[in-house]
């Protein structure tokens, strides 16, 4: 088992991290590996410390570019890379020493295009991934009941080739793994899953993840637009979960003019999930069909605040 593994890692801003995700990198078993590093115009020193760690070990090629983001970035290393497999790592997060070995093993036992593992959350718990195949992994895919992404997935290079699976629109910024990943399911990739955890997700406070932007909204959007490209979105439940996450992504980021006519088919079904606490997100969502969200908003801001207020009054009353 020689089969060279291309490890891509889009690097950007992530200097107190790096080193652990590197160090977890070199340390695999397995010894035939390219590790890409693709330098996004990072303004602190992750970039040095990617030269640092080229210097010492000669699997390690450094590409230096300016600032374009995590989509242009994730397709530079994969036009880069040469190996038989390629999988994606996330600068600041780290894997167990056996992961590549594990998933390059199941990959050549079972002849697939795709090896999906379980991870590790920040706290320690393991996330399950599993799917029965092809088939059931696009529906749990479609209907959210199933987290894979680029960092737990081993992918034949040779079918990303083939079917001509990138990463695209560049611009990008959230859902572009979710995204590639659905490409390669869609063009037919034998997808086999294996149950274990090796890879440790980290989520930190000012990453993509948990950080709001327009593009981000934007980006969702345009992952439903691409997936109703792919697919009839009638056999999927109308892509209802992925409408549904956009629009409270909206609602929260206070995109209120971008909600306007959004998703205008799943609008009753939204009003229908409404429910006896006025205030939970169901039914702050569900009254943003009916009336302007900024007042939805509002409203809930006032009672959160209100309630705050009487539980403070009422904790002083029992202490006094």
């Amino acid at each position: 088992m020689n089969n060279l593994v291309s490890i891509i890692v889009a690097v950007w801003n992530v200097e107190p991290y790096l080193r652990r995700s590197l160090d977890s990198i070199l340390s695999q078993t397995y010894p035939y590996l390219e590790v890409i590093l693709v330098d996004d115009g990072s303004p602190d020193n992750s970039g040095k410390i990617c030269d640092e760690y080229a210097a010492k070990d000669e699997r390690i090629k450094v590409i230096h570019q300016k600032n374009q983001g995590v989509s242009v970035a994730r397709q530079v290393g994969l036009d880069a890379a040469t190996g038989d497999y390629v999988i994606h790592f996330d600068p600041d997060d780290y894997a167990e020493s056996d992961m590549i070995e594990c998933l390059v093993s199941e990959a050549e036992r079972s002849k697939a295009d795709m090896v999906t593992c379980n991870y590790f959350t920040v706290d320690g718990w393991v996330k399950r991934c599993q799917h029965h195949g092809h088939d059931d992994l696009l529906q749990k895919m479609f209907y959210k009941k199933v987290v894979i992404s680029l960092w737990n997935t081993l992918i034949r290079h040779k079918f990303i080739i083939e079917n001509h699976v990138a990463f695209y629109p560049s611009w990008l910024s959230h859902s572009e793994d979710m995204l590639f990943l659905f490409r390669c399911v869609c063009a037919g990739a034998v997808a086999v899953y294996l149950d274990k955890a090796f890879y440790h997700y980290i989520i930190r406070g000012d990453s993509l993840v948990t950080t709001h932007s327009k593009n981000s909204f934007h980006s969702n959007v345009t992952l439903i637009e691409e997936l109703e490209k792919m697919v009839n979105a009638k056999d999927y439940d109308d892509l209802f979960q992925f409408k549904r996450y956009t629009l409270i992504y909206a609602y929260e980021s206070r995109y209120w003019k971008e909600m306007k006519g959004l998703f205008p088919d799943i609008r009753h079904r939204l009003i229908g999930e409404g429910n006896s606490d006025r205030y939970s997100i169901e039914s702050q969502l569900a009254r943003c069909m009916k009336y302007p969200p900024c007042l939805v908003w509002i409203e809930a801001k006032i009672h959160k605040y209100a309630m705050l207020f009487v539980g403070k009054m009422v904790h002083h009353h029992e202490h006094n």
